[in-house]
């Protein structure tokens, strides 16, 4: 298996291209980060339920493409676990980067 994290649904195993999960990532990262830096600029005082929330809605609704990683040192423990292969994480790293 090259990829991480599959999708099972209804019986059917499958796995979306690495493009689409770069996308995935990239997008998930980027939604957390807005959602945090809008947060401090507006000086909101519930910092920590925004970040929370941008984090919980972007797992929710993007984990079964990506395995929702969105973080660069959660991608490296999924590596070191064996779930994900290291050429996929480096994709990962600079989606999340980016």
């Amino acid at each position: 298996r090259n990829g991480c994290d599959g999708v099972v649904a209804i019986g059917v195993n499958f796995e979306p291209d690495l493009a689409v999960r770069c996308l995935s990532e990239f997008l998930g990262t980027f939604i957390i980060v807005f959602t945090m830096c809008v947060s401090v600029v507006l000086a909101s005082p519930y910092l920590a339920w925004t970040g929370a929330a941008a984090l919980l809605c972007m797992f929710y609704s993007l984990s079964n493409v990506s395995g929702g990683h969105f973080n660069p040192a959660v991608t490296l423990a999924v590596v070191l676990r064996g779930r994900c292969s290291l050429s996929d994480a480096f994709a990962y790293w600079a989606c999340q980067s980016a």
